[in-house]
């Protein structure tokens, strides 16, 4: 029996709890029972029985030391252990507030810098870390604490909108190198998208981290959990390309904050509408004029083609100017001009397009806010310049609407729906508007938009304040279509037509 209890405790690690160890040691000894009565069945001795239930076990040397690397590997871990990592992972997150570690606000008001970037990096390698660490050494209830800290910690960025800023600093670096090195266009995940990828992107890494931890916890409780071969080595390669990424992102970081910042941006969309120098110029350009006259006239007020003034920039501002006019979708057939010394001006910066026949002659003309389409669109969504002074009540100009009928005169439409007179001009302004020549017929369009109180027993702003666009068509004078769309309908932007 002594041969056998100098086996078996030749098998335990010492380093493990000793509940663990006891556990271990009533296993094998009743695992070699159990073969040491099998071979006495078959007709062994006693001896010799015990002799070669051992050597079934491994009485090498080496399969011993390899037995006991095993047992150490799977009764190590401490109960404790998952509970200190777990806090010290959300205690990491809560310290992110009060050290400017967390993008700040949902606008971004607050920018990490490159220190806070890298602070941010370490201590998402903490948690990364604990999860290699674990799996090498399979430590089941480990890999459950840091799961369960990383969905405490999703969750309350769903709920506070704070991710970390290294996730910041990743997608802002990885938008604005494809911008700069690559044909694809980046300028409206520049604008509008980063903030919202990074808060994704945090979310999703959070949840398939904890996914990760839960999933081999489970395998190694079931035993299917593969041990990882060359786990040193592995672990030293992790950290190096983790900390190669982070140091690489943290210096190109002051990089693309200048980009973005610096990003050229030619229209206003805000005032791309018809200011009065674009109103001007529409004006003066006479339907059946010759082409070049109106070219010249637009040249000589600093006006420039968009495929002119494309052909201006270097390779990569073409590119950058390319991504921003796509947004626009002209009419095939006009030439489209616009201001670059007005580029950004408050004041207005919209388009002027026009449109020649085969004899040179200008058969169409177009101005103002031409966002979504040149025009004739079934919607087209747009700005206009508003004044402070706006009136509660627009429900008076819905019922303007309402009483229109085809076949009324464009100057008494005009007369309630102009930027110049009329309700219309209480709550905004034609952003569009053209005239063309189609087979002897003038046809004139507008396009306006408006907002103001509809709903007045609405207890919020918002639910009170509604948007109105409006569209008219006209053949030589006459009203011969008019939508207004609204946009507070789930299935899109929903309208009715005049009757």
């Amino acid at each position: 029996m002594n041969r056998i209890n100098d086996y078996v405790n030749s098998l335990i690690p010492q380093n493990i709890p000793k509940r663990k160890q006891l556990s271990l040691r009533e296993e094998l000894l009743s695992h070699v029972c159990d073969r040491i009565d099998y071979y006495k069945d078959i007709g062994y001795d006693t001896d010799s029985s015990i002799g070669k239930a051992l050597d079934d076990m491994g009485n090498d040397e080496s399969v011993k030391s390899d037995i006991r690397s095993k047992f150490e590997e799977l009764h190590f871990e401490r109960t404790w252990w998952s509970f200190v990592a777990g806090a010290v992972i959300l205690a990491m997150n809560l310290l992110c507030w009060p050290l400017g570690l967390w993008v700040m606000s949902a606008d971004y008001n607050d920018e990490p810098t490159v220190f806070t970037a890298f602070i941010s990096f370490a201590m998402i390698f903490v948690m990364l870390f604990g999860v290699v660490f674990a799996r090498v050494k399979k430590y089941r209830k480990l890999l459950v604490g840091i799961g369960v800290a990383n969905v405490i910690i999703a969750g309350c960025f769903l709920f506070c909108f704070y991710p970390q800023s290294a996730f910041y600093v990743l997608d802002l670096n990885t938008v604005c190198l494809i911008d700069r090195f690559t044909p694809f266009y980046m300028v409206d995940f520049l604008e509008y998208y980063v903030g919202g990828i990074f808060y994704i992107n945090c979310i999703v890494f959070l949840a398939l981290c904890s996914l990760y931890c839960f999933t081999v916890a489970v395998l190694i409780k079931k035993g299917r959990a593969k041990t990882v071969k060359n786990g040193k080595i592995k672990t030293v390669v992790f950290v190096a390309a983790y900390f190669a990424v982070a140091v690489f992102s943290c210096a190109i970081y002051p990089w693309s904050e200048a980009y973005e910042r610096d990003y050229p941006k030619w229209f206003n969309e805000y005032s791309s509408c018809i200011s009065e120098e674009t109103g001007v110029l529409y004006d003066n350009i006479e339907l059946l004029d010759d082409y070049r006259i109106a070219a010249d006239y637009l040249k000589e007020n600093g006006w420039m083609t968009i495929e002119a003034y494309e052909k201006s920039l270097d390779k990569v501002t073409a590119k950058q100017f390319r991504g921003e006019i796509r947004r626009f979708s002209f009419e095939e057939g006009y030439e489209v001009w616009f201001n670059p010394s007005r580029l950004k001006d408050i004041s207005g910066n919209g388009f002027i397009a026009v449109r020649k026949n085969e004899n040179n002659k200008i058969s169409g003309k177009s101005v103002g806010n031409l966002h979504t389409e040149m025009y004739n669109s079934d919607f087209g969504f747009g700005y206009s310049r508003q004044s402070d002074e706006r009136r509660d009540d627009m429900k008076e100009l819905i019922a303007a609407f309402d009483k229109l009928k085809k076949g009324d005169r464009e100057e008494d439409v005009l007369a309630v729906f102009s930027s110049d007179a009329g309700v219309v001009y209480q709550y905004g302004e034609i952003y569009t508007k053209s005239a063309s020549l189609e087979n002897g017929v003038l046809k004139t369009y507008y396009r306006v938009y408006s907002f103001g109180t509809v709903y007045p027993n609405e207890k919020s702003w918002y639910d009170r304040v509604q948007d109105r666009y409006f569209e008219f068509t006209f053949e030589n004078g006459l009203l011969t279509n008019g939508k207004m769309h609204w946009d507070d309908y789930p299935d899109g932007y929903e309208y009715r037509s005049v009757k």
